[in-house]
């Protein structure tokens, strides 16, 4: 994926912060759930 830039449109850019604030979340509860589950 390209890096975020000045010329794209503020609609792309926060689906783009979006996306990357699920990922950190998904990866941090992923975490949990395998610890919780052992």
């Amino acid at each position: 994926m390209y890096p975020p830039s000045d010329k794209d449109k503020p609609d792309l850019k926060r689906a783009r912060d979006l996306i990357v604030e699920n990922i950190e979340k998904w990866l941090s509860d992923d975490q949990n759930s395998v610890d919780g589950a052992i």
